[in-house]
């Protein structure tokens, strides 16, 4: 997800029917440049150079959220629409985006789903797999220490900025049941796993600062960012 405001204009899009690297290409109405879903770059036209800046997101089931945030409002889906047309897609490990595509990285297979980010020329992919056996991971993207948070409820992938006024914590996972719940190591403090709030303790009411990351496929990511480091 992106804001759709660039250089103070905002911007509204469309989807154009071309492909890149696989993904799919959206054009804006105001100049008809064309911009990559995966990143949000330019590919061509007069916005070329201009980047959406991401929107932090959570990508989880409906009963997860709603437990976050239960005045949250849903736009109905229409009930003629029972499956999904991806599934056979989904289901095929084969599959790797257009027909001849292969996986451009044997450090995973393609089919590995991985937590992504990007700040600068650092880029970062965790696997799932990896995050489902140990909750935590602490680690740098582009100098910014970071939590990469797995809650097994919903299958949530959460990721938090470190610092808080003015210095950087350091957690451990001290709960593996629906949620995770981390405690700070300088004031013991306990936070939960899927807000990145402080729920008991010295920092209790303090928010972590959420941060903007997706979840993909391995082949996909590191179509677009071939020197992408892969953590733990």
């Amino acid at each position: 997800m992106y804001t759709r405001v660039v250089n103070g204009e905002e911007l509204t899009f469309g989807v154009s029917g071309k492909l890149y690297k696989s993904a799919l290409v959206m054009f804006d109405r105001q100049t008809n440049s064309l911009w990559t879903q995966v990143d949000g770059s330019v590919l061509r036209g007069e916005m070329k150079g201009a980047q959406l800046q991401p929107v932090p997101v959570v990508q989880t089931t409906w009963r997860e959220w709603k437990r976050m945030h239960p005045d949250t409002l849903v736009l109905k889906k229409d009930r003629s629409i029972k499956d999904s047309p991806y599934a056979e897609y989904f289901a095929d490990p084969t599959k790797l985006g257009m027909p001849g595509n292969t996986n451009p990285d044997q450090r995973l297979p393609g089919k590995e789903l991985v937590v992504t980010l990007r700040a600068g020329d650092d880029a970062l992919a965790v696997p799932l797999t990896a995050l489902k056996k140990k909750p935590l991971l602490e680690t740098r993207l582009n100098g910014t220490p970071l939590a990469v948070v797995f809650n097994p409820a919903g299958n949530t992938a959460r990721v938090f900025d470190r610092r808080l006024n003015g210095r950087t914590l350091e957690f451990v996972a001290v709960h593996r049941g629906k949620q995770v719940i981390l405690r700070d190591r300088q004031t013991g403090t306990r936070w939960s796993g899927l807000t990145g709030k402080a729920v008991k303790g010295e920092l209790a009411g303090q928010q972590l600062r959420p941060v903007p990351h997706m979840v993909n496929f391995w082949w996909a990511w590191v179509a677009y960012n071939p020197h992408t480091r892969l953590e733990p």
